[in-house]
């Protein structure tokens, strides 16, 4: 997750999404911790209630466990926050162990500006 982070702090102001199986709750994970205080970043299933839905729907049911957790994780900066109008957890359709996330864009929000980089022409 530092990686990616480091990546999108290089880049200029935009939309963007992370999907990602963590294997871990994102307080224990001090990147997602620094991602989410410092630089603005959500947790989509953590804030599902705010589209109606339930927060915090477990995603995964490994082998071995009667307990369902939740793994699969999408978080959102700033910018694509906006966007987003809705998110469901379908349960473990194409994989017996993952449940599918699924976010709902809309394009009616105002966009954000974004620069393209370019490399120089050659010679």
């Amino acid at each position: 997750m530092g990686a990616i982070l480091e990546d999108h702090l290089l880049r200029s102001p935009g939309p963007a999404f992370i999907a990602v199986d963590l294997n871990a709750d994102p307080e224990d994970i001090d990147q997602v911790v620094v991602m989410m205080s410092t630089h603005g970043w959500t947790d989509l299933g953590a804030i599902v209630s705010t589209w109606g839905g339930e927060d915090a729907v477990p995603t995964c049911l490994a082998a071995r466990s009667n307990q369902p957790t939740r793994r699969e994780y999408i978080f959102v900066n700033r910018f694509a926050l906006p966007l987003v109008r809705g998110f469901h957890v379908i349960p473990a359709d194409l994989c017996p162990t993952h449940a599918t996330l699924q976010v709902l864009l809309g394009l009616d929000a105002p966009l954000v500006p974004c620069q393209q980089a370019t490399s120089p022409a050659g010679p």
